[in-house]
């Protein structure tokens, strides 16, 4: 670890954030055809977002990223934050094995809102003027940071759950 300008410090662990079209936890796998479209969904980024925090002591993890998910295609942090709290009832298990995992409130604190109705859209309708998000706000702060007192380029790496369009 290596103390930077502002007194925090920089891990040797790679900075990430993860970008994840996370449905609802009561999912509808597949949902070809019935139930609600905000409930119909593949299930694989439950799956690797759960993964993901198992691996989480292993990371600088930056942000969470909520994108649009389901056939709705709605983003909605709180499916991700939904997780969290069921990973609260461990991670202080986890932490006793290793001190490195984030807390619960740690992660509820990074993680972001992405747009709505991306996922069906060209990438080049996605960005622009009065399309910001909290998303796309933490983002900009995240994925390239210069700290002036060691020198260190701190860079964000992106794992990506899904089709997320508006990385």
């Amino acid at each position: 670890m290596t103390n930077t300008s502002d007194g925090s410090l920089i891990s040797k662990t790679p900075r990430v954030i993860i970008c994840t079209d996370f449905p609802p936890l009561d999912v509808i796998p597949g949902g070809v055809g019935y139930g609600p479209a905000e409930k119909r969904c593949g299930p694989d980024n439950i799956q690797s977002t759960v993964r993901f925090l198992l691996y989480s002591n292993e990371f600088g993890v930056e942000g969470l990223l909520a994108a649009s998910a389901t056939l709705a295609g709605i983003a909605n942090k709180q499916n991700l934050l939904d997780i969290l709290s069921l990973c609260d009832q461990v991670d202080e298990n986890l932490r006793k094995h290793d001190i490195r995992y984030p807390t619960t409130d740690q992660l509820k604190a990074i993680t972001w809102n992405g747009t709505n109705r991306t996922w069906s859209q060209a990438y080049q309708n996605i960005p622009g003027a009065d399309k910001d998000s909290e998303a796309s706000e933490g983002q900009a702060r995240s994925v390239f940071r210069y700290d002036f007192v060691s020198g260190a380029v701190l860079v964000s790496w992106y794992r990506l759950f899904g089709r997320c369009r508006i990385l």
